[in-house]
């Protein structure tokens, strides 16, 4: 990707790319164009169906490194399995879990793991249990929201390189070329988390401290203006982008072809500075 536009990746990989809607660069964020071109050092998310995410990502050939530590947010069945996977591979492993009845389970038939009891969100908790020390956070709790704060937080708190399982759309860092570091199926940096409900339609706000930018989830109803239109003829607020398009639980990787219908759910990433012109665009 290096050297090369936005346009150019996306005219040579087509539908096996997932939509680029940021790039950190220098400790600015960049909402990208199709002519923005892509240099050394740059922190560049992508987002889309997790299947186009993981599609991106093979693209990016990085170095990996071996992981020894893991942590583990959900003492689930998929949370014990990856957990029984991990520890037979020789890898050090940790499960979070609130839910006290689960650790015992997982105690019980986890014999070479360790169970804690707490909350995963708990920076406190994080910190004392060595987050600064993994090599790798994954979060499988059956609360999407709870998967992607957890991993937030995880990245922020330290190297780990954190994986959310979840069914809503997948927002990650690709690459760091600077750092020569991979992503994985991981979202946004970030610093808090705030569910809200504002006008103009949005559904969530997360604020993402790392990129210093928002994600706006919007519900359009009958009414919105933009119903109709293909993408590219709707005149979008040059701070933002729409990162993905849900409709009737199908994840769309928005072109400029795609055209919007009520009942759609739309996720913006904006910058602070455009996110009263998005709210504006869908109210």
């Amino acid at each position: 990707m290096v050297g090369k536009s936005l346009q150019q990746v996306e005219k040579a990989l087509g539908a096996r790319w997932a939509l680029v809607i940021s790039v950190v660069r220098d400790g600015q964020t960049l909402i990208p164009r199709g002519d923005t071109v892509i240099r050394t050092g740059d922190q560049v998310y992508v987002a889309g169906a997790r299947g186009a995410v993981d599609r991106a990502l093979a693209y990016v050939h990085t170095p990996s490194e071996r992981f020894q530590n893991v942590m583990i947010l959900g003492a689930n069945t998929i949370g014990m399995e990856l957990a029984r996977d991990l520890s037979a591979l020789g890898m050090n492993v940790k499960i979070i879990d609130a839910d006290e009845e689960k650790c015992r389970i997982a105690s019980e038939r986890l014999h070479k793991v360790l169970i804690l009891h707490g909350d995963g969100t708990d920076v406190d908790l994080l910190q004392s249990e060595g987050i600064d020390s993994m090599d790798g956070f994954v979060s499988v709790s059956k609360d999407e929201e709870t998967n992607v704060l957890a991993c937030l937080l995880a990245h922020h708190q330290a190297s780990a390189r954190p994986s959310a399982s979840s069914t809503a759309p997948t927002t990650c860092p690709a690459a760091s070329a600077r750092r020569g570091r991979r992503g994985v199926s991981a979202p946004f940096h970030g610093r808090r988390h705030r569910p809200l409900v504002k006008r103009g339609g949005v559904v969530s706000t997360h604020s993402l401290g790392y990129s210093g930018s928002e994600i706006l989830q919007f519900h359009l109803d009958a009414k919105c203006s933009c119903l109709g239109k293909p993408l590219a003829k709707l005149g979008f607020p040059r701070d933002a982008v729409i990162g993905a398009v849900l409709k009737k639980g199908h994840v769309v990787t928005p072109r400029g072809e795609t055209v919007l219908h009520a009942d759609d759910e739309v996720v913006v990433f904006a910058l602070p500075e455009g996110v009263a012109a998005v709210e504006k665009f869908f109210s």
